[in-house]
């Protein structure tokens, strides 16, 4: 196997969206995927893949029982 077959170095960006919490306790706003993204996209822009495709490769997110979403966070890599 010539070294030209092992695989390819992955670049990814993890986009992370958090709940906001008032003074006593309570949820104020949920987190949302499109947080998740915007933060993934501007670190990809930072990272020099400005205006290329993205390619989500996983969402994964905490929910509370009722049901609102406390933690989200997205993977996201460049689309070949």
């Amino acid at each position: 196997m010539s070294e030209e077959d092992r695989g390819r170095r992955a670049v990814a960006f993890i986009g992370e969206s958090t709940a906001t919490y008032l003074e006593d306790g309570t949820m104020e706003t949920s987190a949302t995927l499109d947080d998740a993204l915007h933060d993934a996209a501007t670190q990809a822009a930072a990272g020099g893949y400005g205006n290329r495709d993205l390619r989500v490769l996983s969402i994964v997110f905490q929910a509370t029982p009722n049901p609102h979403i406390k933690e989200l966070r997205v993977i996201v890599t460049p689309d070949a």
